[in-house]
């Protein structure tokens, strides 16, 4: 049995494949599609760890909008990018439109943007969750 996963690192794993489903498969519709629910899911994982490590509790839900006002009204930091905050509602169509919606058809454009500022997204969240951990242990030490 390996190591239990935390929801960030499902996010990191989805936006690994979302990378790889881009990087190789860009000229195929419904590899898009899928690239584009890796997303989805890439943010709304983030922001539910994100949730759980303040102790917030939050409904079964994929919409990425509803996750960022529960933690508004709970003053939690998501450590929200312009990007991700401006996009919410079309990141959040990603999750079942994507899937079950035969006419939806995610643009290459939106995709290689999104996939740019998730990974910006990404990676200021690691620094900061380092750097409060950082502090943390600092405040432990004495």
């Amino acid at each position: 049995m390996g190591e239990r996963k935390t929801f960030l690192d499902r996010a990191l794993g989805n936006y690994k494949v979302a990378e790889l489903t881009l990087q190789t498969m860009s000229n195929d519709d419904v590899c898009l599609d899928i690239c584009a629910y890796h997303l989805q899911q890439t943010i709304e994982l983030v922001l539910k760890y994100i949730l759980e490590l303040n102790g917030i509790e939050y409904p079964k839900t994929h919409k990425i909008e509803q996750l960022i006002q529960i933690a508004a009204d709970n003053d939690v930091d998501l450590f929200l990018t312009e990007y991700i905050d401006d996009h919410s509602e079309m990141l959040s169509s990603w999750e079942a439109e994507s899937r079950y919606k035969s006419s939806f058809s995610v643009e290459l454009r939106k995709l290689n943007k999104a996939i740019k500022e998730i990974g910006v997204y990404l990676d200021i969240v690691q620094k900061n969750l380092n750097s409060n951990e950082e502090s943390l242990n600092t405040l432990n030490l004495f």
